[in-house]
């Protein structure tokens, strides 16, 4: 399958993720120059989704999908949020894995709803199916990427001691890897902790803010180059890194556990997420070295990589064929399969 160049839009070679890093001001400044004018459900948005869709579709991509899309990988339920309300302007609710689907029953969502595989996963085909922009990393079983839980000008730390804490518990584990770096999200890196990392001869990298595009091509880019990812809570890096085939390594003990989340103005706790049963045993498995990991690909992705990117592409098509077919004005009352 050629690329159009509507993928450049989404795409970053390797030796582009890398050079980058270099100068984080850059994405700094194109992360504040994102303004979300595309699509009618803004979620589409992060980490350029809607643009990985329409290049697929091979539509315009200034034309707004007629359905709204996750962001992330679903393994739990936050009470206080969630990727769908009651008030989309789509009329079609795509799920990547069950677990979506249970939300949006939580949630009480309304509309038609329709499965394919999370973008993740399709990104990770483009590249591999792509001679111009196929991975070329090299990976190195002795050095490691540690991912800290996010956080933003918004939300905190209940203790501000964690990120000194996470140094020293790196810091012991030189014996066992030649190098670690730190992998932060654009928001942590403006909030300031990377310094702090930085000042402990750490090199901290980024694949840049949820609104840029390019997110996904550049977090496959980077950590294409590790064999061995370390970190302290479950989240979709979890299941990225996975889908890679990357060994993971969980940081907490007894004497390491990881602070609650505090709005930075009114110090209001964030409540934390709700795992499902899954998630449960998939954590405690992570969690104990002698275990073996049971992850299952195609029920968390709503796919396999083995599988063609063509079979990708025709059900995204599918979707999106009969997803302008509706004409409701409203809703229906509940949640019904489009196809």
């Amino acid at each position: 399958m050629g690329l159009s160049t509507n993928s450049d839009q989404f795409l970053e070679s390797v030796e582009e993720s890398w050079e980058i890093q270099g100068n984080l001001d850059v994405l700094v400044s194109r992360s504040a120059s994102q303004s979300q004018i595309r699509e009618k459900f803004y979620p589409n948005e992060y980490y350029g989704l809607d643009l990985i869709v329409k290049y697929l579709l091979a539509v315009d991509p200034r034309e707004p999908l007629p359905f709204g899309l996750p962001h992330s990988v679903c393994f739990g339920h936050q009470p206080e949020w969630y990727v769908f309300g009651k008030r989309e302007i789509v009329k079609t609710l795509v799920y990547f894995n069950s677990l979506d689907l249970k939300v949006m029953k939580l949630k009480k969502c309304k509309g038609w709803i329709a499965q394919f595989e999370n973008l993740f996963l399709t990104v990770l085909k483009i590249v591999n199916f792509s001679s111009e922009y196929g991975n070329k990393s090299v990976k190195n079983q002795r050095r490691a990427l540690y991912f800290p839980p996010h956080t933003n000008n918004s939300w905190g730390f209940s203790n501000n001691d964690f990120d000194q804490n996470s140094i020293k518990k790196l810091i012991s584990m030189h014996s066992q890897y030649e190098n670690i770096d730190i992998m932060f999200p654009l928001d942590s890196i403006i909030s300031g902790r990377a310094y702090m990392y930085e000042r402990a001869g750490f090199q901290v990298l980024t694949a840049g803010s949820i609104k840029d595009p390019k997110f996904l091509t550049r977090w496959i880019n980077l950590v294409s180059s590790y064999e061995n990812v370390i970190t302290t809570n479950l989240g979709s890096h979890v299941f990225y890194s996975l889908t890679m085939g990357k060994q993971i390594t969980w940081l907490l003990g007894k004497d390491f556990v990881p602070p609650s989340k505090v709005h930075t103005t009114s110090g209001k706790p964030r409540a934390p997420i709700i795992l499902f049963p899954e998630a449960r045993k998939l954590l405690i498995s992570l969690q104990d070295p002698e275990k073996q990991i049971e992850f299952n690909l195609a029920f968390w992705m709503g796919g396999e990589l083995k599988s063609n990117l063509c079979e990708t592409k025709d059900r995204i098509i599918e979707v999106y064929e009969e997803s302008k077919k509706i004409k409701a004005k409203f809703f229906h009352p509940s949640l019904r399969s489009l196809i």
